[in-house]
């Protein structure tokens, strides 16, 4: 597996395949932060580290129904340039919100170009609020673009991945903004048919 960046749960859970993990916690309580850290960023730095040194393969679908594509990689590269240089440079300054950067860290953010391209070639986000069966149908896409299915008698099948070692994690954040449907109309019926979609996404794709 992957290590999620955190020793001690570490040792009762970790990033394979086929795991299905929830989490859940008060409004405001850092739900957000701490998914983008155990399964997207330290996951992602830990892979880029290990480059040509493991044969493990890592992807991950972020859907972020809460926040823009551009709003989540300039806190992702805000994270990472504290982490390197100990330097905070706010996310509305990256993005020129409130303030222009200095020339000094204009120099700084543009250091991290290539963290930024590895990143776009390993981490897909797709933003915007999406109703489950559209969710799980750009699953399958994903799973027919880097695998095929086998039908192997007449009541089963499997998937076969091109690649056995590829690591495939899917974020949903956050599933509370999931739009509804005719057959799912109310909130918690979405939140029920996405958990169904996410178990098969486990059980039949090894996500």
């Amino acid at each position: 597996g992957i290590p999620m960046g955190f020793d001690r749960l570490n040792r009762y859970m970790g990033i394979r395949k086929s795991m299905y993990t929830l989490i859940g916690g008060l409004t405001g309580s850092g739900k957000t932060s701490f998914v983008d850290d155990a399964f997207v960023l330290n996951p992602f730095d830990w892979y880029i580290s290990k480059e040509n040194t493991t044969n493990i393969k890592l992807r991950i679908i972020y859907r972020s129904m809460e926040r823009s594509r551009t709003y989540k990689i300039a806190k992702w590269v805000s994270r990472k340039i504290f982490l390197d240089q100990g330097i905070l440079i706010p996310v509305s300054k990256l993005l020129g919100w409130t303030a222009k950067m200095t020339k000094d860290e204009h120099d700084l953010f543009l250091m991290y170009e290539d963290y930024m391209g590895q990143m776009n070639e390993t981490i897909t986000i797709i933003d915007g609020p999406e109703n489950p069966v559209g969710i799980a149908k750009e699953l399958k896409t994903h799973a027919l673009e880097n695998g095929r299915i086998e039908q192997l008698d007449e009541y089963n099948k499997i998937y076969v991945p091109d690649d056995e070692n590829t690591i495939t994690i899917v974020v949903i954040d956050h599933i509370g903004l999931l739009k509804t449907t005719k057959d799912q109309p109310t909130k918690k019926e979405a939140i029920d048919k996405m958990s169904d979609e996410l178990r098969y996404a486990r059980d039949f794709y090894g996500y």
